[in-house]
This record gives C-alpha cells, structure tokens and sequence, in this order.
C-alpha cells in the first residue's frame, strides 16, 4: 500500500517536472506541501530501511525544505540523511550533519547515538563517541539498546 503511494507521488512529481510546472510558485504550494510531508518522511524512512540511499537522501532533504520546521520529525530527516551519508562513505558529511542536529535539537537523542557510533569507528575519535553514548542514555535512559551501547562505553 506504501509502496503504490509512493510510486504514485513520485510519477506525479516527474510528471510535474517533465510539463515544465513548478512547485515554487504554484497556488496552494502550502497546503500541498502539508499533505505530502508524511509522506516524503514515510518514503525516506524506508527507503533507508531497503538501502535505497540516494532515495533516501532525495525524500528526507525534499521533507526538510518543504518543512523547515524545528520539531523532531525535522531532526528525524536529517539523521535519515546522516545515516544514508554514512553509508556512502561519506563519513565527515554525516557527522557535520548530526552535529547541527544536536544543535538545533538537543534533546534528540538518537542523533547522539548515531554520533558515538560514528566516532567509535575511529580510533582517534572514541573519546569524543563516548560523551555523545553517555549523552544519548542520558536523554534516553529507557533505549532498548542501552546494553549495547553501555558495551562500547565499558571498552573505553
């Protein structure tokens, strides 16, 4: 049923595209932009979950400009968009990204976790993964994978 809904939006788009209209500058552009923002976040959470990343990175950077809002399903784009980043190896990208993450938002605590884990992958950066674990169970005392990552704070 999500799949059909997205197929559907996407042809629309091309279909928009290709007829020369723009969004920009379209009457009721708002009002569109709220009806399809659930699903462009929709979209991009499983096009991550299928490893489709340039989707992934296509539908949460389209839900962030459409947005620009400053709530966590904003935050949620963009870890979207640092997870696929990171993915790609495109590591330093991710991380610049999560980093204005926790600033804009700093009681996001899964863009903490996805920092730590991050850094942890570099040796010279572990300290840094550590405070940023420690902050995640700090804002998120009751994460299911609070073992795990008590397991990388234990190895530093």
């Amino acid at each position: 049923h999500v799949k059909e809904r997205i197929r559907n939006f996407e042809r629309f788009l091309l279909e928009m595209k290709n007829s020369g209209r723009s969004f920009e500058h379209a009457k009721g552009e708002d009002e569109f932009n709220l009806h399809v923002s659930d699903i462009l976040l929709e979209s991009a959470r499983l096009s991550l979950r299928c490893n489709k990343l340039k989707d992934a990175l296509k539908h949460a950077g389209r839900y962030t400009d459409i947005m620009k809002s400053q709530d966590e399903s904003d935050a949620e784009a963009r870890l979207i968009m640092a997870v696929a980043y990171d993915r790609q190896k495109k590591n330093e990208k991710a991380m610049e990204l999560l980093l204005a993450t926790v600033n804009d938002y700093p009681l996001f605590s899964h863009a903490y976790r996805e920092l730590g884990l991050m850094m942890y992958k570099k040796d010279e950066r572990r300290e840094e993964a550590r405070a940023f674990f420690e902050k995640y169970l700090e804002l998120f005392p009751d994460a299911s994978d609070r073992e795990y990552i008590k397991g990388y704070l234990n190895e530093g």
